[in-house]
C-alpha cells in the first residue's frame, strides 16, 4: 500500500514537473507540433538540387561556402542510417534547436509567456522554417549561431560571443555580418582590459581565414547573381517583390512585429548592462543586414527573403502591443497556414500542377524569384517542377548507368562534367559513389573544383548537358558520342556525352 502511494506520488510529481516545464518552455509543444508537418518531408525519396549540392560538398569540402554545414553532415554520415537521412537529420534537429534557443533568448529578455508563444508559433510554422527545418540548407546553421551569439552577449560571456561571431561566417557566407557586431560588443564591454579586447577581436578573423583563402572571384561574381532580377525593372517593382517574398516567407505579420521591436529598441532606456549589450548587438546586426542587403536590392536588383529574415526574428518586441483580435488571429492562422500548405504541396506535386494550371502567373513568380543565376543553371521553371525535384530519380540514374556500361570502356566513372550543378549533384547522390567528382566549368560557385581538378583528369568522364549541347559544356573535352534522354524533372531532352579523352590544357 505504501509502495502504491509512493508510486502515485512520484507520478504526480512527474506530471507536475512536465506541466511546469511546458508552461515555462513553450518551445517543447510548439516544436513537437511543427514536427508533424516536417517529418513527412523527411521521407521524400530524393534530395532537392541544393540539398544534393550541399551533400556533395560534405564529401568534397568547399571551405568558402557553409563549411560548418559540410562538417556536420559528414559527421552524421557515420550514423547507421541512409545518406538521405544523414543529410536531413541535421536540418530536422536544427529546426528544433533554433526554436529552443529563441525561446530561451526571449525569456532572458523578459518576454511574457503568451507573447513568447506567439513568437515561436509564427517562427516555427513560417514557410521559411517549415522548409529549412527539414531540408538541408545553411540558413538554420546561421540562425543557431546567431542565437548562441546573442545568448552569450546577454550573459556577458564575451569569449563565447567572439567565437560565435567568427563561426557565423563558416555557417553561411552572409554570417560575415555578425563579425562587426562581435567587434562592437567586445570593444563596448566595460569588464575587459584593452589587451584582451584585441585578442578577442582576432578570434573572428581566424575563422574568416579559411573562407578568404578558399574563395575565388568567380564565386563572388556568382553570388552576385543570387536572386538577381532584370535591372530594367522599375525599382518600385523590385522593392515590392522583395517585400512580398519577406511577407510570404516569414509570415504576414513578422515584418510588422520586427518594426515594432526596432522602435522599442531604439527608445529603450535604463536597461541593465547585459541587456544593453544585447540590445546594441541586435541593432548592429539589423543595421548591417538592412544596409548591405538594401544596397544589394537597390544597386544590384537582388531579392532574397532569407537573407533578411534572421534580422527580423531577433527584433521581436520585448513588450506586447495591443492588436485587435479580428486582425491578429487571422494573421496568425494565415502565417501558420502558409507553412503547412507549402509542406503539403511538396508531398503532392500533382496538386501543385493543378494550382499552377488554374493560376499561370505562379509560374512567372517562380522564374522571377529564382533570378539570373537559376535561369542559367536550373532546368526547373515552375513550382511543380521544383516539387518534382524531390521525387525518385532512380529511372534517370539507371539510364546513366546503362549508357556508361555501354560506352564507358570498362572504366570506373570518376567525373561528371555538367552545366547544371543540381542535376549533376543529384546524379552523384543517386549513383551512391562519394568518390565521383563534379566539374562545372561555367558555374562560378564551383570554380575552385575547376581550377584544381581540371589540370589532369584520371578515370572515366561523362558529360551531362542540360542547357547546351554536350560539346559546348567544356571546350577542353572532345566528345565522341552523345545520347539524348529525358530530363527527370522537366521531361525535356538533355545530352549525355562520352568523351574521347580529357585534355590537360586548353
Amino acid at each position: 500500500m505504501v509502495a502504491h502511494r509512493s508510486a502515485i506520488f512520484d507520478l504526480n510529481r512527474i506530471r507536475s514537473h512536465v506541466n511546469q516545464l511546458t508552461i515555462r518552455s513553450p518551445w517543447l509543444w510548439i516544436s513537437t507540433a511543427a514536427l508533424t508537418i516536417r517529418v513527412p518531408l523527411l521521407f521524400l525519396p530524393n534530395p532537392g538540387r541544393d540539398e544534393a549540392a550541399y551533400f556533395y560538398w560534405s564529401h568534397h569540402f568547399e571551405p568558402a561556402y557553409s563549411f560548418l554545414m559540410q562538417l556536420v553532415v559528414r559527421l552524421f554520415g557515420w550514423l547507421p542510417v541512409s545518406d538521405l537521412f544523414a543529410m536531413r537529420l541535421p536540418a530536422l534537429l536544427l529546426g528544433i534547436l533554433v526554436i529552443f534557443l529563441l525561446d530561451i533568448l526571449l525569456q532572458l529578455r523578459g518576454v511574457n509567456y503568451s507573447f513568447r508563444c506567439m513568437a515561436l508559433l509564427l517562427f516555427a510554422f513560417s514557410p521559411w522554417q517549415s522548409n529549412f527545418g527539414v531540408f538541408l540548407n545553411p540558413d538554420n546553421f546561421l540562425v543557431a549561431v546567431l542565437l548562441f551569439f546573442l545568448l552569450a552577449v546577454i550573459r556577458e560571456q564575451l569569449l563565447p560571443a567572439a567565437l560565435f561571431s567568427g563561426i557565423a561566417v563558416l555557417a553561411k557566407p552572409t554570417g560575415i555580418l555578425l563579425i562587426p557586431a562581435g567587434w562592437f560588443i567586445i570593444f563596448a564591454a566595460k569588464n575587459l582590459i584593452i589587451r584582451r579586447k584585441f585578442l578577442y577581436g582576432l578570434i573572428p578573423v581566424i575563422f574568416l581565414l579559411p573562407v578568404i583563402l578558399s574563395i575565388r572571384k568567380e564565386m563572388i561574381f556568382a553570388m552576385l547573381e543570387f536572386g538577381k532580377l532584370n535591372s530594367l525593372l522599375p525599382m518600385w517593382e523590385i522593392l515590392a517583390f522583395q517585400l512580398a517574398l519577406v511577407v510570404v516567407g516569414g509570415g504576414p505579420i513578422l515584418l510588422f512585429f520586427a518594426a515594432v521591436g526596432l522602435k522599442q529598441r531604439l527608445r529603450t532606456k535604463n536597461l541593465p548592462h547585459h541587456l544593453k549589450l544585447e540590445n546594441m548587438a541586435v541593432l548592429v546586426i539589423a543595421a548591417c543586414t538592412f544596409i548591405i542587403f538594401g544596397a544589394a536590392i537597390v544597386l544590384n536588383s537582388q531579392v532574397k527573403y532569407n537573407w533578411i529574415l534572421p534580422a527580423l526574428v531577433i527584433l521581436w518586441p520585448t513588450q506586447p502591443i495591443p492588436i485587435k483580435k479580428y486582425i491578429l488571429i487571422p494573421a496568425i492562422v494565415l502565417s501558420m497556414g502558409l507553412g503547412i500548405f507549402q509542406n503539403v504541396m511538396k508531398l503532392n506535386p500533382r496538386w501543385v500542377s493543378q494550382i499552377e494550371d488554374s493560376l499561370p502567373a505562379l509560374r512567372s513568380i517562380f522564374a522571377l524569384k529564382g533570378g539570373a543565376r537559376e535561369a542559367n543553371v536550373s532546368a526547373s521553371r515552375s513550382w511543380t517542377e521544383h516539387a518534382l525535384e524531390f521525387q525518385s530519380m532512380d529511372g534517370f540514374v539507371g539510364q546513366i548507368e546503362m549508357i556508361w556500361e555501354q560506352f564507358g570502356s570498362g572504366k570506373p566513372l570518376q567525373w561528371i562534367i555538367s552545366d547544371d550543378y543540381g542535376l549533376a549533384a543529384q546524379l552523384v547522390f543517386g549513383l551512391g559513389n562519394e568518390n565521383v567528382g563534379m566539374i562545372l566549368p561555367k558555374d562560378g560557385i564551383f570554380a575552385r573544383t575547376l581550377s584544381e581538378d581540371a589540370v589532369e583528369l584520371s578515370g572515366g568522364i561523362i558529360i551531362l548537358a542540360v542547357h547546351r549541347d554536350a560539346r559546348s559544356v567544356w571546350e577542353q573535352i572532345d566528345v565522341s558520342r552523345i545520347q539524348r534522354i529525358p530530363h527527370p524533372v522537366t521531361g525535356q531532352l538533355l545530352s549525355v556525352g562520352i568523351p574521347n579523352r580529357a585534355m590537360s590544357s586548353n
